[in-house]
């Protein structure tokens, strides 16, 4: 998801109405700026997995019983049961996975700041080319983008470790309670007319 998590921040963060995927392609240097902090989105993204899968798989199987038990419901529709633990699993999946969040994001961010350097430099007058800024101009804003020890310094010090964290949670609450009862839907639909 890395590439697209770039293409959102630049598209996000852009000012110009006409900024395209190819202003994006440009800017972040191809292939290799496309996948800007990748391992932190790697580990978010695994780490996230390797708690949402096996617990909404748990709780698929608990809820209902425990439901019934206590005199919710007699009968719990599978839907609802689907709905109710991907939303549950999914809580502490993000809460886990945001440290790794917040890295990919302050990642990021440091090349936007790089990037913003570079064209407020390039604008200026002091560089006759505006389309190709100098190599002074290059050099002056390398200072301008953190390293991955700084940036894990700055987070460790401010103390974000976890910044966002509840709106995080709600959102990937939402989105997986919803996501993994339609894919148990479909299932069920595809099962019926003897798609598998």
């Amino acid at each position: 998801t890395n590439p697209l998590e770039v293409v959102k921040l630049k598209l996000q963060t852009t000012r110009d109405d006409n900024y395209s995927l190819s202003d994006v392609w440009e800017e972040v240097g191809g292939v290799l700026g496309m996948y800007k902090g990748v391992l932190s989105c790697l580990a978010r993204d695994v780490t996230f997995s390797a708690i949402l899968f096996p617990g909404y798989a748990h709780l698929k199987v608990v809820l209902p019983m425990v439901l019934a038990e206590h005199g919710v419901m007699a009968e719990v529709d599978p839907i609802v049961t689907s709905l109710l633990a991907g939303s549950i699993a999914a809580a502490p999946a993000a809460f886990v996975g945001t440290p790794f969040d917040v890295v990919k994001t302050r990642l990021q961010q440091a090349r936007e700041k790089k990037d913003e350097c570079l064209l407020d430099i390039s604008r200026s007058t002091m560089i006759p080319n505006n389309n190709n800024p100098s190599t002074i101009a290059e050099a002056v804003c390398d200072d301008e983008e953190d390293s991955l020890s700084e940036i894990l310094q700055q987070i460790k010090e401010e103390g974000a470790w976890f910044s966002g964290w509840t709106e995080r949670c709600m959102r990937s609450c939402l989105q997986f309670g919803v996501t993994l009862s339609l894919f148990e839907m479909l299932n069920v639909k595809a099962a019926e007319i003897g798609m598998l």
